[in-house]
Formats: C-alpha cells, sequence, structure tokens
C-alpha cells in the first residue's frame, strides 16, 4: 500500500513523499481444511449448474426437471456438511488460520446465498408458473444481501466467541439454505400432489422472511457443540438413532434432512414466541435486531 507522508524541505514547503510498505503475502495454506471448503464450493457451483439445467428442461419435461432441481437441493445438504467439518477439521489438525475463515465465508456465499436463490427463482417461474417475476427476483436478490451481511457479521465476531459456542444469533446461512434445498426435494418427491405444490409454491415468500432471520439475533442452537460434542444423555442418541431408522424405512435420506433444516428454521421464532408468552423473556431478549 502507498501512503503519502509529509515532509519540510529546506524552503520551508511541504511536499508528498510516498512510503512504499511491504505486501503482506500468503505462503503456506492449511491443505486439509481448505479441500473441505472448496468441496462446499464445488457443491454450491455444481447446484447452481443443476438448477440451470432444470430451467431449460422444464418446458419440454418437467419431471426431469424436477429430478434435477433436487438433485441441486441435495447437493446444497451436502455442502452443509462439508460446511460443518472444515472448521473442525482445521482444530483438529491444528490448522485454523485467517486464511480458512476467508476461503469459508467465500464459498458459503456462494453455496449458501446465490445458490439457494438461484432456486427459488427457478422454481417460482419456470416450475410453479409464478408470473410475477420482479417480485420474485426482489425476494431473492433481498436473500442474497441478507446472507451476505450475516455471514460478514459473523466473521467480525467470531474471533469474541469461544469455540464451543453453544448458540447462534440469528439464522445459520446453511440453515436457511437446507429450507430451500428441503423443498426442492420436497417439490421432485411430490411432484402430482396438489396440496403439496400449493405449500411450496409459498417459498417465493418464505425466502424473505428467511433472510429476515439471519440477519436478526434470535437464537438458534449450535447443533454440532449442542447435540453432538462430548458426552450426552441417552435421549440424544435414542433421537439419532430413530431419525436414521425413519431415513430407512422411508428410503429417502434428502426428504428427512429437508424436515429437519424446515423444524431448524422454526425452531428460533418458535422459542421466542414461548418465551414472550410464557414471560420468561428479558429485555435483551427482545432486541432483535442491531
Amino acid at each position: 500500500m502507498i501512503s503519502q507522508d509529509r515532509v519540510e524541505t529546506d524552503m520551508s514547503e511541504e511536499i508528498d513523499v510516498p512510503v512504499v510498505r511491504p505486501r503482506r503475502r500468503v505462503r503456506l495454506i492449511p491443505m486439509l481444511p481448505s479441500l473441505v471448503t472448496l468441496a462446499n464450493l464445488f457443491c454450491g457451483f455444481l447446484a447452481i449448474s443443476y438448477t440451470a439445467d432444470a430451467m431449460l428442461a422444464a418446458g419440454s419435461d418437467p419431471g426431469g426437471a424436477a429430478q434435477l432441481v433436487a438433485r441441486a437441493g441435495f447437493l446444497v445438504m451436502l455442502a452443509m456438511i462439508f460446511d460443518a467439518l472444515d472448521g473442525r477439521v482445521a482444530r483438529i489438525t491444528g490448522q485454523v488460520s485467517e486464511f480458512g475463515g476467508n476461503l469459508d465465508s467465500l464459498a458459503d456465499i456462494v453455496t449458501f446465498g446465490v445458490a439457494p436463490a438461484f432456486m427459488t427463482k427457478a422454481l417460482a417461474e419456470q416450475m410453479l408458473d409464478i408470473n410475477n417475476h420482479r417480485l420474485t427476483l426482489a425476494f431473492c436478490v433481498f436473500y442474497v444481501i441478507c446472507a451476505a451481511l450475516r455471514l460478514a457479521r459473523y466473521g467480525v465476531e467470531e474471533d469474541q466467541q469461544e469455540s464451543g459456542h453453544q448458540t447462534f444469533l440469528g439464522l445459520p446461512t446453511p440453515g436457511a439454505a437446507g429450507v430451500v434445498a428441503g423443498m426442492a426435494v420436497l417439490y421432485s418427491r411430490f411432484l402430482d400432489w396438489e396440496p403439496a405444490r400449493l405449500i411450496i409454491a409459498t417459498l417465493p415468500y418464505v425466502v424473505p422472511l428467511l433472510g429476515i432471520l439471519m440477519i436478526s439475533r434470535v437464537p438458534y442452537p449450535h447443533v454440532m457443540n449442542r447435540y453432538l460434542r462430548g458426552s450426552k444423555p441417552m435421549k440424544y442418541l435414542v433421537l439419532t438413532v430413530g431419525i436414521v431408522v425413519v431415513a430407512i424405512v422411508m428410503r429417502s435420506i434428502e426428504v428427512v434432512l429437508a424436515g429437519l433444516a424446515i423444524f431448524y428454521a422454526l425452531t428460533g421464532p418458535l422459542s421466542f414466541i414461548a418465551r414472550v408468552v410464557s414471560g420468561r423473556a428479558k429485555s435483551a431478549d427482545l432486541e432483535l435486531f442491531d
């Protein structure tokens, strides 16, 4: 970076002298955590690609288009697993770095910001025949902006949090993306069931609500730290086994993950309403936005 420093000459005149400061260079990068993060990014790009293919096929092959968008939704869910693992891999291998944190944020804005918004636009305009394209576009852009703001805020505040923190303030971007991906998967499974189509048709109007939840201060549990880290009561093990059994019986892990993502997104508002109704809400709990 070049800055201007003022110095005095013999003639008592001030002149600007450029000062050249050495540029900071990244010489070494953490390999294993970076590869996991790049797998997240790869899933996000592939989800966008499948969604674009679905838009092209929607007119001539609605069933094939539904399968493509479901595949995109599954890739976003797979990216959620990679996103949950990269930080843990970095801590286990002792490779936590500023580079990894920045790379993770860049991958997240593509996979959990752009990809779900593009998926919503494709579902609304090409498959659900929602004709108000301007409104759909506005809602999707709002979602992407909120996702970017959520990631930027988390990046700034992350250094102030302990590695084992139990809650997130605001809906995490993977949680919001999981709702969109889940509804895309459900659309492909219930393509010919009209009640399901009507519910999924609300997706463009759900997306801005997800954006508001992301930038809010509504607390959400950190699933990895609260339920899967360390020793837990037996009920957690029974619940986990029950979820696996349901997935095996239904023969669709995607549908189970979709249901879990939607449930997780609802836990924040429902818990807040429960605290307000019961009178357990403190004044700090009511400060939902900065």
